[in-house]
């Protein structure tokens, strides 16, 4: 399931500070983007739920109670086999409702506080209702509009990561000492290696010539 690279790369990251700084920088910048594009979205999605709630009751299959409801339960398998069903039989039961609420407030001059009261009692109604089918959208919502296109985002700018000007110069600078060292240090191990064949051709004539 997981790459044998990791090893490797976690390694690179532990020792190699630049590095590490790229790839999280790199992460909080994606992340930091896509939550951005995820929140315009859901911001669309609430405003366009609320500016025309009745679109939105058409197309739900949740069923607006008349009265407050009781304490909500999570269903059985078996209540949500029988339900589906009866929800796609019912997809204007919604919309049928609430024509039903909007029919029942009084147009009377002398009914104006009752109409406003019912007016009221139906416009918390559709806003629960509302809030409550898009909470339990939330989760597929984030999941196919933030945490999928920032797998692969992720993925795709990572593979873009380049080093900074600064970070350029400097390894630049770097390099250069280390080939001058490097050059040092080849010109000092030849002078080694000479004193060692040296010392060796004395140590090989000095034994030849106590053998004799």
């Amino acid at each position: 399931m997981f790459s044998t690279l990791f090893t490797k790369h976690a390694k690179t990251l532990m020792d190699n500070q630049t590095a590490k700084k790229l790839v999280f920088d790199c992460y909080d910048n994606v992340c930091d983007r896509q939550l951005k594009f995820f929140l315009d979205l859901f911001k669309s999605t609430l405003q366009s739920s609320f500016s025309n709630p009745w679109v939105f009751l058409k197309k739900s299959t949740a069923k607006l109670e008349d009265g407050d409801g009781d304490e909500p339960l999570l269903p059985s398998l078996e209540d949500t086999k029988a339900r589906i069903p009866e929800e796609i039989a019912s997809r204007t039961g919604s919309e049928r409702t609430v024509a039903k609420w909007v029919g029942e407030v009084p147009l009377e001059p002398h009914k104006i506080n009752e109409a406003v009261d019912k007016v009221q009692l139906l416009v918390l109604k559709v806003y629960s209702h509302i809030r409550s089918q898009i909470c339990d959208q939330v989760e597929l919502f984030s999941e196919s509009f933030f945490k999928l296109p920032l797998m692969r985002r992720l993925e795709e700018d990572m593979n873009k990561m380049e080093l900074s000007d600064i970070d350029l110069e400097g390894y630049k600078a770097r390099r250069g000492q280390l080939e001058k060292s490097s050059g040092a240090t080849a010109y000092a191990l030849n002078e080694v290696r000479d004193c060692l064949k040296i010392l060796g051709n004395f140590q090989l004539k000095a034994m030849s010539e106590n053998a004799v």
